[in-house]
């Protein structure tokens, strides 16, 4: 679903600001999309990383009687916030991972994270591209730390889900991408991460010419499709 995309896309770009002097987050330029934080960003110290994801999407019809372009569409969008590490496995290898939480000052500093990302999405003037993509305000908003149940373990991260509402994708016969995602590239600053990519994806839609109306058949009968001249009248050639 391309208003999911929206979604993510704008997010990103609100928190890590093309070209920004200053940043909003703990975290500064270390938004990720859809992936873990590389470990060439990460120093000695446990760093504030945030990395997001599109989550789960649904559209449906407000009700029986309503027109198949009136529909209640809701995206989540899933945000890891963490203080990574730089991990070694056995053989050398090193990778990025959550530190464990144990101490305080980690717990304060995760949830100063959590709330620079809310206030920056909610309120602050960076975050105003990805209010722009959702209608209304977020509708939920889910909180969760991450343990091993095994061994109570905490890591320092915080898993935090987003459910918002927003515009249906609304598809045309021209090239290019669907509303709502068309307005998101508009609204994006030139040289930004997610411009580049959103108008290297829209190069893959071609436009395209529906056939003409021939006919209209019209029954009487529920729940009957008349595609047969003697299911119905036949308005037409």
């Amino acid at each position: 679903m391309l208003a999911a995309a929206a979604v993510r896309l704008t997010a990103i770009e609100a928190l890590s600001p093309t070209g920004a002097a200053t940043w909003p987050t703990l975290a500064g330029a270390r938004v990720y999309d859809s992936r873990v934080v590389p470990v060439s960003a990460l120093g000695a110290r446990p760093t504030p990383v945030i990395s997001i994801y599109a989550g789960a999407a649904q559209s449906s019809r407000r009700g029986d009687a309503s027109a198949s372009w009136d529909r209640a569409t809701t995206v989540t969008l899933e945000i890891i916030a963490e203080l990574a590490v730089v991990m070694r496995a056995e053989g050398g290898a090193t990778f990025a991972d959550a530190a464990a939480e144990n101490d305080a000052d980690a717990a304060l500093m995760l949830d100063g994270l959590v709330a620079q990302i809310r206030r920056t999405l909610e309120l602050a003037p960076e975050g105003q591209i990805f209010r722009k993509a959702i209608k209304g305000s977020i509708a939920r908003i889910e909180v969760r730390p991450d343990i091993l149940p095994e061994t109570g373990l905490r890591f320092a991260r915080r898993m935090i889900s987003l459910e918002v509402e927003v515009r249906d994708d609304a598809y045309s016969e021209a090239s290019g991408l669907a509303e709502p995602l068309a307005s998101a590239i508009a609204a994006l600053p030139e040289g930004s991460y997610a411009k580049a990519r959103l108008a290297d994806l829209a190069t893959r839609f071609s436009a395209f010419t529906l056939p003409d109306l021939e006919e209209i058949a019209v029954t009487a009968e529920p729940n009957t499709t008349p595609d047969e001249p003697s299911a119905g009248v036949i308005f037409g050639d």
